[in-house]
């Protein structure tokens, strides 16, 4: 999956970036109506979450990911 940098927002150059997926939604990913998912509202996706885990921060997802990706890089995968 490729994307536009959010840096572009802040006046620099655009970057398009590749965001590694799993095996799991690489199999779950056809099933996705992306334009329905795209529609979602951030903050809907925000409350669910924080309903889900009240103790954990919407953010934490983030740190979650990036760390896991930097591991599957390295790893050569």
């Amino acid at each position: 999956i490729y994307c536009e940098s959010e840096k572009t927002r802040k006046g620099y150059a655009k970057v398009i970036r590749q965001i590694p997926i799993s095996p799991m939604l690489k199999k779950v990913l056809p099933l996705i109506d992306l334009e329905q998912a795209k529609a979602t509202n951030r903050y809907t996706i925000r409350d669910a979450l924080k309903r889900i885990f009240p103790d954990r921060h919407v953010h934490e997802l983030r740190y979650t990911f990036v760390t896991r990706a930097n591991v599957r890089v390295q790893n050569g995968k």
